[in-house]
């Protein structure tokens, strides 16, 4: 496996002690993204709060299996049943069945 052309630093320490030696080991540059900036990477920032608020906080999880189960039912419907904005508030099922491209 080549070794990573640029590495992520995070703030753990495991992270950290892994990333600051495998620069050393296989000359990669650090790409170090800047810590409480949300809006570099707002796809997931917007994704990360939309399953907080529609699916984390108003469900209480008794165990790994039930979390599991809601959180695929969630997505279900996120990603085939919910009208979505950029398919002229078409569901993506049913978008995909008038989609001519």
């Amino acid at each position: 496996m080549p070794p990573p052309s640029a590495v992520t630093k995070k703030n753990s320490a495991a992270s950290v002690r892994h990333n600051t030696e495998t620069p050393q080991r296989s000359n990669a540059e650090t790409a170090s993204g800047l810590a409480g900036q949300p809006w570099r990477n707002g796809y997931i920032e917007s994704f990360n709060s939309r399953i907080r608020d529609e699916c984390l906080n108003i469900n209480v999880f008794w165990s790994l299996a039930q979390a599991r189960v809601v959180i695929s039912d969630w997505k279900r419907q996120c990603n085939w049943d919910r009208p979505h904005s950029a398919l002229g508030y078409q569901s993506p099922a049913r978008y995909a069945v008038t989609c001519t491209h």
